[in-house]
């Protein structure tokens, strides 16, 4: 009995499916009903099995394959084309709001008067128009040559008329850039560049390099190396046993937590990322490169800062020292007239700053604004000349009279130290001043200044440098630095900097210092220190010169008692 009722059931299971999938004029439908008289039992001629009329199975009247009684073809009770149960015709969109943007896009599917294409109202603190922004105050055309879309000269990705830069890390594609560390290397010796390529706070470990010489480095991760605000600070190749290896590295600007201020602080490429702003302060302001000599004014306002309270807000100037500057104890350079590092005061915004020797100085404004809190802008400052450049100082100025003297190498232009032949000379107190000027190396002068010529000479002052330059070297050309000890006979220690196209390229007797120096002599007597020779190459802004350390056999320095060689020194 079980096995016929099963077969029953099966039978009658497939003779229903036949039946509700075969549409009318089928070759079933044809076998069931033979013209006008069907088999199906109810009052129609379609040969199904309800009493619609039509020749579905659904049991509405509709013409569709669903049981409902509406117009389409989905199996919802509504009437539209899509197979979900709202009032539109798109089966992936919600509209809560009626006002035709799906949810997706609608930032506030529950308020009609918030959608993309709404116009943004400033001043109700909503997104009216679901951009990501809130309140920005228009739209405007891009004249400008930056990549964003607006006047503005900001990098940024918004329409409005300031340089917001608020949600910029979302649409620039350089944000986020990886960083470049490769904490991997113990050290650095296969990659001696400049750069902290394992990311250890260490520059270059590993490297060897001449006593003296100073090159550029960085910090920070290697991928932002001259990106944004991060700029390059120096490192000076110190002793370690009878070789060198560079040391800290110092100066520059590494990146920092971004601010609002106009600027890359974390140098990702972005400006001002991620904050919803409108800086009060510009720290973009150019401010460029100074010269020896020359006066340099750096302008706040306007132009820094620009807010009505600029001229009471305390205004506060600070720059860091040189390498001449920590040996004499005092500063070579002024601000608003005065030999001090910092400066300050109630709308304190112009700022003149005086440099009597070339270098690099990190520049420091703090603004304090009742208005905008306290605000900070860092720049680096390179004080540069063209040509060969040589300062001397020492840390007993105003008690030890010390000289320095430059001569010419190259086709016997300089036969000796302390020469008095004319063209043959070198240059000294006694002949290279603009008043008592009697050098003759073939050079013609630069803006009325002769070449080479001593700028500043001290006798006796104490915390005055000295200095001497040469504007226009020719390619090939070669010349050396000696240091005399001329009169008050006590230890003292003379660091020399040396600058190839306004690029400090070597610090000699700061470490280490120079050891022995510490008799007096007039003219050609007394102690001397033969520092250095230089080749000159390329054009009067080339810093590709190369620069050779007088060392004895054991690496010290040269010091010898006049009178002086002009060759090089033998050793046996």
């Amino acid at each position: 009995m079980t096995r016929i009722n099963s077969f029953v059931i099966f039978i009658l299971v497939c003779f229903v499916f036949l039946w509700s999938s075969c549409g009318e004029g089928s070759g079933l439908s044809q076998f069931m009903d033979s013209g006008t008289n069907d088999t199906d039992g109810d009052s129609d001629t379609d040969g199904d099995s309800d009493t619609d009329g039509d020749s579905d199975s659904d049991g509405d009247t509709d013409g569709d394959s669903d049981s409902d009684t509406d117009t389409d073809a989905d199996s919802d009770t509504d009437s539209d084309t899509d197979a979900d149960t709202d009032t539109d015709s798109d089966p992936e969109c919600l509209d809560m709001d009626s006002d035709w943007w799906c949810e997706d896009f609608d930032c506030n599917d529950t308020d009609s008067s918030i959608n993309p294409g709404m116009t943004e109202i400033p001043g109700n603190s909503i997104d009216d128009d679901c951009d990501g922004f809130t309140d920005e105050t228009g739209t405007d055309t891009d004249t400008d040559t930056d990549t964003d879309t607006d006047t503005d000269t900001g990098t940024d990705t918004d329409t409005d008329t300031d340089t917001s830069t608020c949600g910029t890390s979302v649409f620039v594609p350089e944000c986020g850039t990886p960083t470049g560390c490769n904490y991997s290397l113990v050290n650095e010796a296969a990659h001696c560049d400049g750069l902290d390529n394992n990311c250890n706070g260490t520059v270059d470990e590993g490297c060897s390099c001449q006593i003296g010489m100073v090159q550029s480095c960085f910090l920070g991760p290697p991928n932002y190396h001259n990106v944004g605000a991060c700029v390059d600070g120096s490192q000076s190749c110190v002793p370690v046993g009878e070789f060198g290896t560079w040391g800290p590295c110092t100066g520059g600007i590494v990146p920092t937590p971004e601010v609002c201020d106009y600027v890359d602080n974390d140098c990702d490429g972005c400006v001002d990322d991620d904050l919803c702003c409108s800086p009060p302060i510009d720290c973009s302001y150019p401010v460029g490169d100074a010269q020896p000599f020359v006066t340099k004014t750096i302008t706040g306002y306007p132009g820094i800062y620009n807010a009505s309270d600029w001229n009471t807000a305390i205004w506060t100037w600070s720059l860091t020292q040189g390498p001449c500057d920590i040996v004499l104890g005092t500063n070579s350079f002024t601000m608003n007239g005065s030999a001090v590092t910092s400066v300050s005061g109630a709308g304190l915004s112009t700022l003149n700053l005086y440099f009597n020797l070339s270098g690099t100085h990190t520049l420091t404004l703090t603004i304090v604004s009742p208005i905008n809190g306290t605000l900070t802008c860092t720049w680096v400052i390179n004080v540069v000349a063209q040509g060969l450049r040589v300062e001397l100082c020492w840390d007993t100025t105003g008690t030890a009279d010390i000289d320095l003297r430059l001569g010419r190498t190259d086709s016997s232009y300089t036969s000796d130290w302390f020469s008095t032949t004319f063209g043959h000379e070198d240059c000294g107190y006694n002949n290279c001043k603009d008043y008592n000027h009697a050098v003759n190396w073939g050079y013609p002068d630069v803006g009325g200044n002769p070449n080479p010529r001593l700028d500043i000479d001290n006798i006796s002052t104490s915390g005055i440098p000295e200095n001497i330059n040469l504007d226009n070297p020719g390619s090939g050309h070669s010349f050396r630095v000696l240091v005399h000890y001329y009169g008050t006979s006590t230890t003292t220690h003379p660091v020399v900097n040396i600058y190839c196209g306004g690029i400090r390229k070597t610090t000699f007797g700061l470490s280490p210092q120079v050891t022995g120096f510490n008799n007096a002599g007039y003219w050609d007597g007394g102690d001397g220190w033969k520092v250095a020779d230089i080749e000159w190459a390329g054009g009067v802004w080339s810093d590709t010169c190369v620069i050779d350390p007088v060392l004895t056999t054991s690496s010290a320095y040269w010091v010898e008692t006049g009178p002086f060689s002009w060759n090089n020194p033998t050793f046996p």
